[in-house]
């Protein structure tokens, strides 16, 4: 059984009609194939547009960032603002802890 389409102008009025042969154009539709042919074809244009660097043409950093003194420094501050965290975390349990005691009395 052939398809049949109609055929229209470029103002939309029907010219004439076409038949299409069945077996090529009322075919089940293989959306996974489709989306597989596009993705390659989309890979397939990039290739060679992207080089990876090697070994030689990477930067060695020699130096830290932070000088010796500025890290001992923030190590320093780092400790200090944990000490003071564990601190106060702990206030606000002896807090609870007597409050709770107090309310069983």
């Amino acid at each position: 059984m052939a398809l049949t389409l109609e055929v229209k102008n470029a103002s939309g009025q029907k010219v004439g009609s076409v038949d299409l042969p069945a077996d090529i154009f009322d075919a089940q539709t293989n959306i996974p194939l489709i989306h597989q042919v596009v993705t390659a074809q989309l890979a397939a244009a990039r290739q060679g547009t992207q080089k990876a660097k090697n070994r030689g043409e990477l930067q060695v950093q020699v130096r830290s960032l932070l000088s010796r003194r500025e890290q001992v420094a923030l190590v320093r501050a780092q400790s200090v603002l944990l000490c003071n965290v564990v601190a106060v975390l702990h206030m606000q349990f002896v807090h609870v802890h007597i409050s709770s005691a107090h309310l069983r009395r």
